[in-house]
C-alpha cells in the first residue's frame, strides 16, 4: 500500500520534494530511474545551501507551470 501511494504521488501533477535512499533497492531503484526524478546528493559542499537552492528550483518550475 506505502509503494502504491509514493507512486500516485509521484503521478500527481503536485511538485514533490522527498528522500530516498542512495543504495540499491529495486523500489528506490525504480524512483530514480523515473525521468520526472532528478537526484540530488547531499554532502558537506552542499547541505547548508540546499534549502535556497531548492525553494529557487521550485519557484522557477512553478513558474513554468504558470502557478504563482
Amino acid at each position: 500500500m506505502r509503494r502504491e501511494l509514493v507512486l500516485a504521488c509521484m503521478d500527481s501533477p503536485l511538485l514533490l520534494v522527498a528522500t530516498v535512499m542512495v543504495a540499491p533497492h529495486p523500489f528506490a531503484d525504480r524512483i530514480k530511474a523515473r525521468p520526472d526524478v532528478e537526484v540530488i546528493e547531499i554532502g558537506p559542499h552542499n547541505r547548508n545551501r540546499l534549502p535556497a537552492d531548492l525553494a529557487n528550483k521550485l519557484m522557477k518550475l512553478k513558474s513554468s507551470q504558470g502557478e504563482e
